[in-house]
């Protein structure tokens, strides 16, 4: 039999597709009887989080054999449990029942066999990383089914989600729209910079926090990208007691570079002048802007004339500024810090930062033109330069809590006569009813996404997902401690990124894409009330990839249908914002005729209209190092893995395990790793680990 293969299909087999052998048609695809008895395997994803073993459900033949394959960079082990998946880690070490143990599976090694002859269900979770759990279904599909939450009309996790208009609570937020052009401070606290330089000048930076000063006052932005027109006022009370104004109508000029920012697709190096612009990253390390701030991603920023009042008396028109960003100073101590968390901040080593992903800080600047000779103020040139903070916004960003509804199935035929789950010509983008409802919280790596559609044939669909894991590994243009980066280790709930297109992170399959939010990991998948099993799942909230009224994703001429094959070819719309979900199961062996041809099953769901919502976990704030010392409180700490809790600013030795568990350091690099006690001794001895 002659197979035919294309260059589309040689693409896409390289992008998704593990090596695999071929498996009888009865069996599922992770089983094969080839050497004249069942063996299933299950994989260990490079993740160590929740949802790393793959399947997470895997139904077993009775008397089948399963070994366990290590895929990653750490050691792990299949340790049985009495404690379901939906339990703590703490339940699954306390609740080990002795049925099976594959003991530690080193790196790239393989378990020795487990035989199962008993029908029923067995959980397991590894005595390494007790986040990481799973489940063998062994025996009868049909019966072991019945007894699992697979088939009832609800499960645990679907029955305690659902829609909210607002999650938090938080009337004083009122939420927003993407991509942000519109904020408020909330309140009427603001801070202004007013520091004493070491000539006896005024620092408009304060990088050690001495001139950080809390005052009255607030800011309103609304401003329009497209046009470079808009609106930004605002009132303050200085610390003499003075009543200040700024107002600016006008926008001109802006920073030449924008490092990460795309154009049709295309990162780019060099950007025009761009008096309001969205989505970018700027000062640091960029060439966007001077050193004086560390590298931060932009949401809004412009520049242009604003005139300033005070005390009612004008003052004459000024330079101004503004800029959404992520957190570049604490707010309590007001410091920007290098990366030890501890030293002030220096633009003449613009590389060595430490800046808050995970919070949103206003910038508001004015000045005078640079003076003739250096002044004793800082920045050097100006004789004035004045500088106002505002931390309380509304809409709160980054974006983590949204709601998705204007809804479209995408349900095309590919030629060969299969399911077409991208349908670039727009054939099978469908309109139906549905909503989603998305809140994750990208520093623990936790949250829900609850979706409901109506499907192409009618059908009542719900996804819901708890657990996440995976994620891309190349975030192009994403920035840690201020630095640009180009390679990212997986990140299950992901923020300010690009994916896609030509940027490495991701097939193809999409144009490159400035995403606000994007998640991986297991969902499960109702079919009128009716479980259809564990899914992998993708969420992106994305700048506009799809033509909403034709459904068309563009080549740069805005008429020919995209092409994966020519990702530099696109057409996106940053001026706005969609919702893409999937879910679909493992690569298929074979090559079907669907579209990714790896899957059987790809569904895809888009959403076009989106509310955006507080967050129903507030950020946390960047500390100084002290040890014992922590914004979070012990309690909260021990309902986290160490490595969320080191990203919350905890010195590893200070890291809060559960019961039962022992603190340790991984010797690969130095961090946090709570282990049960009963594998502390072991772990030392094969070097993996070693006391603090």
């Amino acid at each position: 039999m002659l197979i035919t293969i294309t260059a589309m299909s040689l693409m896409l087999l390289a992008m998704f597709i593990p090596t695999n052998s071929v498996h009888a048609a009865e069996l599922p695809e992770y089983c094969s009887d080839a050497t004249g008895s069942v063996v299933c395997e299950i994989t260990i994803l490079p993740y160590s989080q929740p949802g790393s073993y793959s399947p997470e459900i895997a139904e077993i033949p009775e008397g089948a054999s399963v070994v366990f394959i290590n895929s990653g960079p750490e050691i792990h082990t299949a340790t049985s449990t009495d404690a379901s998946p939906d339990a703590s880690p703490a339940d699954a070490s306390s609740m080990v029942n002795g049925i099976f143990d594959t003991g530690i599976v080193g790196i790239d090694g393989v378990s020795e066999p487990i035989i199962l002859n008993d029908n029923g269900i067995f959980y397991y979770y590894c005595a390494v990383h007790p986040d990481m759990m799973g489940t063998l279904i062994v025996g009868d599909k049909v019966t072991a089914k019945a007894t699992s939450t697979s088939t009832t009309e609800t499960s645990a996790d679907s029955a305690d989600l659902e829609f909210s208009a607002n999650a938090s609570g938080d009337t004083s937020i009122t939420g927003g729209e993407l991509p942000l052009t519109k904020i408020n401070s909330v309140g009427n606290t603001a801070y202004i910079i007013d520091g004493t330089t070491p000539k006896g000048g005024h620092d408009a930076f304060s990088y050690d926090g001495s001139g950080h000063k809390k005052i009255t006052g607030n800011v309103q932005v609304d401003l329009d990208p497209i046009t470079n027109t808009g609106r930004i006022t605002a009132e303050w009370t200085d610390p003499e007691g003075n009543n200040w104004t700024y107002k600016q109508t006008k926008f001109a000029g802006g920073n030449e570079m924008y490092i990460g920012e795309t154009i049709d697709g295309v990162t780019q190096t060099k950007l025009d002048l761009d008096p309001v612009a969205i989505n970018h990253f700027e000062h640091g390390t960029t060439g966007a802007g001077p050193t004086i701030e560390p590298t931060l991603f932009v949401y809004l920023a412009s520049w242009g004339p604003a005139e300033i009042t005070k005390n009612g008396v004008s003052q004459g028109e000024f330079e101004g500024h503004m800029m959404v960003t992520d957190g570049a100073r604490n707010t309590e101590t007001g410091k920007i810090v290098q990366s030890d968390g501890t030293t002030p901040y220096s633009p003449m080593m613009p590389d060595n930062s430490l800046v808050n992903r995970n919070t949103a800080q206003l910038h508001l600047v004015y000045h005078t033109a640079p003076a003739p000779e250096i002044t004793a103020n800082f920045p050097p040139p100006f004789e004035t330069f004045n500088h106002l903070m505002f931390y309380e916004l509304d809409p709160f960003v980054p974006v983590t809590h949204v709601i998705g509804t204007n809804t479209y199935v995408v349900d095309g035929v590919t030629p060969k006569g299969g399911h077409d789950a991208f349908s670039y010509d727009g054939s099978g983008h469908k309109k139906t009813s549905g909503q989603v409802e998305i809140d994750l919280d990208p520093v623990t790596n936790t949250g829900s996404i609850l979706s409901e559609w109506v499907d192409e044939d009618g059908n009542d669909m719900k996804l819901v997902q708890t657990k996440f894991g995976g994620g891309n590994e190349m975030y192009i243009g994403e920035t840690i401690d201020g630095v640009t980066q180009t390679k990212l280790d997986l990140d299950p709930v992901a923020i300010n990124h690009f994916e896609h297109g030509t940027t490495g992170a991701g097939p193809t399959i999409e144009p490159t894409l400035f995403v606000y939010l994007a998640s991986w990991g297991p969902a499960e998948v109702f079919k009128n009330g009716v479980s259809e099993g564990t899914f992998e799942t993708h969420m992106m909230l994305t700048e506009g990839a799809r033509d909403v009224e034709s459904g068309k994703i563009f080549q740069s001429d805005g008429t020919t249908p995209y092409s994966p094959m020519s990702p530099e070819n696109s057409a996106v719309n940053h001026n706005t914002a969609q919702i893409h979900l999937v879910y679909h199961t493992s690569p298929a062996p074979e090559m079907t005729a669907n579209f990714p041809p790896p899957f059987e099953v790809f569904e895809h769901t888009m959403f076009y209209d989106i509310d955006v919502l507080p967050p129903t976990i507030k950020p946390v704030q960047l500390t100084e190092p002290d040890h014992k010392q922590s914004t979070t409180s012990d309690a909260a700490l021990l309902k986290m893995s160490p490595y969320a809790q080191m990203k919350h600013g905890v010195d590893p030795v200070d890291v809060q395990c559960r019961q039962t568990f022992e603190l340790v350091m991984k010797i690969s690099d130095g961090s946090a790793a709570c282990i049960h006690s009963n594998s502390v001794e072991k772990l030392v001895q094969l070097g993996w680990a070693s006391q603090f």
